[in-house]
C-alpha cells in the first residue's frame, strides 16, 4: 500500500481511538469524513488485490 494512503488510515485510526478513549466531541462533519477515509482505504486496498490476481 501507497505512504499515501496508509498515512490517511493511521491518522483516522488515530482519531477513532481518541474518541473512544477520551470521549472526545466529533462533529457530523468529521464524522463523515473518517468514514470516508476508512471506506477509501478498504476500496483501495480492495482493488489491489482484484489487479494483482493471475
Amino acid at each position: 500500500m501507497p505512504l499515501q494512503v496508509l498515512g490517511n488510515a493511521k491518522g483516522a485510526v488515530a482519531v477513532v481511538v481518541s474518541i473512544m478513549i477520551f470521549r472526545n466531541p466529533v462533529s457530523i462533519t468529521g464524522m463523515l469524513g473518517y468514514t470516508l477515509t476508512v471506506f477509501g482505504v478498504i476500496l483501495y486496498s480492495e482493488s489491489k488485490k482484484r489487479s494483482n490476481k493471475p
